[in-house]
């Protein structure tokens, strides 16, 4: 995997001369992102970068969902499969701004009481 080669460094550095008292520390948050245990694995990870980036050759589209917990701000990234994507909603005054992409998964459930497996359609924004 010839992009990542060399591996790859992410952070950001606080502009020291705009710095507030009770600002938020972003590279904290980055490497929060980072770190976290299953984000290697699904997204940030040197396996799941070569994987990722062998998937846009073939499907030529990589959709990233980040779920985020609102009250411990945990952000765990999970990959949207492309065939899921059945319409892009764009600006109205510009069509090159998507705003929203409209996904219908299934969702496969059994039934222990009937013995059965159910399968329900979700769709979401």
């Amino acid at each position: 995997m010839y992009v990542w080669g060399q591996g790859v460094e992410i952070g950001a550095r606080a502009n020291r001369r705009r710095t507030r008292l009770g600002e938020q520390d972003v590279n904290a948050v980055i490497q929060d992102f980072l770190d976290d245990p299953d984000n290697p694995r699904t997204f940030t990870g040197a396996e799941a970068r070569s994987r990722l980036e062998r998937a846009l050759s073939t499907d030529g589209n990589q959709f990233i969902s980040l779920w985020t917990k609102p009250r411990t701000g945990r952000v765990q990234a999970r990959i949207v499969p492309w065939d899921e994507i059945i319409d892009v909603v764009t600006n109205p005054r510009d069509r090159s701004q998507p705003w929203f992409y409209k996904r219908r998964w299934v969702v496969e459930a059994y039934d222990l009481n009937l013995g059965v497996e159910r399968r329900t359609y979700q769709t979401a924004y």
